[in-house]
């Protein structure tokens, strides 16, 4: 790695290590009379078979405003993804790169990012369970369930934001079937759309955007559409086909390259002991990226 990332974390946002909550704008909550819009059947190149039809379901209300707030983004990717990101990205170059001294490589333009696995590394549940119970059983992780005044996760996304970083979160979703109709699916976007929102408040700059990327469930063998058994492999952790949604998001929509070399990726399967998995371990192995467990990362003072 070109320099110790690590290093750029110890900073405090400022003098107080407080960070000022904005109310909330209700103005940006969807009207719940707005009908649902769905677009279905719509080609594109594909993650591993060339002969096989991605299928883009929008599942969020459409709204005529030029900026859309998170929880009308959602979309589905055929049956073996889900993903959150926004159509208007010049929120990138504003907030996320360095206009006076952009790297270029072969004249592409290099965005740092800061990407996150969700549970056990950014929330843990408030029951104490594994898996939540229910869209409001979570909680920002804390080291041994350490409870304190000020979320250190929401601290460090802002220190990262500062520092020009993307916010990523790669998340495996065994339990949660693609598809709006589904009640995993609801309580999925649900709990996200109220976990988006908390970090956001703490996030001094107010038009960043977190983008979220989901493996899910594969359906029953007798659902419509589903996707083939690779896409679902290739997607799930610790393969990479997340990261792949990401570079070519980046690359398609605002003609930017992942920074790679000053890009990390947080999680807690990282192959220890009593660690269900390495699968985040060997994610940030399959991308190239600088790895943390949630202890290393988010305990830097």
């Amino acid at each position: 790695m070109s320099k110790d990332i690590l290093s750029h974390f110890k900073q405090k946002s400022d003098n107080s290590g407080k960070i000022t909550k904005p109310s909330s704008d209700s103005s940006m909550r969807p009207s719940s009379n707005v009908a649902t819009k769905v677009a279905q059947n719509i080609t594109s190149k594909p993650l591993l078979d060339s002969n096989v039809t991605k299928v883009v379901q929008k599942v969020a209300p459409a709204i005529s405003t030029s900026k859309v707030s998170f929880p009308q983004r959602w979309q589905i990717v055929g049956s073996h993804l889900i993903k959150n990101v926004p159509k208007d990205t010049q929120f990138i170059r504003t907030l996320h790169t360095d206009r006076d001294s952009e790297v270029e490589d072969g004249n592409k333009n290099l965005v740092k990012v800061a990407a996150f696995d969700l549970d056990g590394t950014l929330i843990s549940t408030k029951s104490g369970s594994t898996f939540s119970r229910s869209p409001n059983d979570w909680k920002f992780w804390h080291r041994n369930d350490k409870q304190e005044s000020e979320s250190v996760v929401v601290r460090k996304l802002n220190e990262l934001v500062a520092k020009k970083y993307l916010i990523v979160i790669f998340t495996n979703q065994g339990a949660v079937v693609a598809n709006p109709t589904m009640k995993s699916y609801t309580n999925f976007t649900k709990k996200l759309n109220d976990i988006v929102n908390k970090i956001k408040e703490g996030i001094e700059s107010k038009d960043t955007e977190i983008l979220v990327f989901a493996a899910p469930k594969k359906p029953a063998k007798n659902a419509s559409k589903s996707s083939s058994d690779e896409q679902f492999a290739y997607v799930r952790k610790p393969g990479r086909g997340m990261w792949d949604e990401l570079t070519t998001y980046l690359r398609d929509k605002a003609g930017y390259e992942v920074d790679i070399e000053n890009s990390i990726f947080v999680g807690d399967a990282a192959g220890r002991d009593g660690d269900f998995s390495d699968s985040d371990l060997m994610f940030a192995k399959n991308v190239k990226c600088e790895f943390n467990t949630p202890e290393e990362f988010f305990q830097l003072e």
